[in-house]
């Protein structure tokens, strides 16, 4: 750790050039290790702290932008960072995270069930590891078209150009109304919410293929829940039904249709 000091009024400690390198290893840790490579510009007072600009090395992600916690008292908080890759559970990418939180709670007892605030939450050139979306409008059209599903590809992930989501947090669980995900191959928008004390997922999409003109390959429902390590997808079985039956029909009335054309024109 090393850094200029300087006292200001107010009880305030400015730390210019901040440097501050750390090497842990332990379990629990991500892959086992934990470096820290921090530089930066703090200001600190009795009740808050700010570090502008930070630039932070952790482990092979490279952050940047400013973090401040604005009430000790509260933990609250307000940032700006951006970090490159980003990896979180199974959601890597190139990610810009906006946001403020509080944690009104004694430190001796956990803090994320009383966790609140809003997160804004835009990743680039991604994945998410454990669900194939593409995979599942592929199943679906199959289903409806009465055919076999084909065989998944691509591996179980989903890769995208843009991912965006903010979250409302309340005690714990982050709430989202405005999911949206876009690629080459699908779109996707959504709401659902994470539960960060239980560590499960529930979320609600309506996906679509960007390459298909078949208007069934539009707003396909598609349900995510489980646990954020493991999260499972599953087909919204009574909407799909509800397409099936649909397509059933306007094929009968199209067999119909040209079976009188053809009497007509006889």
């Amino acid at each position: 750790l090393s850094s200029n000091i300087t006292m200001q009024p107010s009880n305030t400690c400015l730390l210019q050039n901040l440097n501050l390198k750390t090497n842990l290893r332990g379990d629990g840790l991500p892959q086992g290790k934990l470096n820290i490579n921090l530089n930066g510009n703090a200001t600190i007072t009795p009740n808050s702290a700010e570090i502008n600009p930070l630039n932070l090395k952790l482990n092979a992600s490279q952050v940047s932008g400013n973090l401040a916690v604005t009430d000790f008292t509260r933990m609250a908080t307000n940032f700006n960072l951006k970090a490159q890759p980003f990896n979180y559970d199974n959601l890597s990418g190139n990610a810009t995270i906006k946001g403020n939180l509080t944690a009104a709670t004694p430190a001796t007892t956990p803090a994320l069930n009383q966790l609140n605030g809003n997160i804004s939450l835009d990743v680039n050139n991604g994945a998410y590891q454990g669900i194939n979306i593409p995979f599942f409008v592929n199943t679906a059209l199959a289903l409806i078209d009465k055919q076999t599903p084909p065989p998944m590809t691509g591996g179980n992930q989903t890769t995208f150009d843009n991912l965006h989501a903010s979250f409302s947090m309340k005690n714990g669980t982050a709430y989202n109304q405005d999911f949206r995900i876009s690629s080459p191959i699908i779109n996707a928008t959504g709401s659902g919410n994470i539960n960060l004390v239980a560590q499960t997922i529930s979320f609600g999409l309506l996906i679509s293929s960007a390459t298909s003109n078949n208007i069934y390959a539009q707003n396909i429902p598609l349900n995510i829940s489980g646990t954020l390590s493991k999260p499972t997808a599953s087909l919204d079985t009574t909407q799909i039904l509800q397409k099936v039956l649909k397509n059933e029909a306007q094929k009968q009335l199209g067999n119909a249709i040209n079976e009188l054309t053809s009497k007509l024109f006889q």
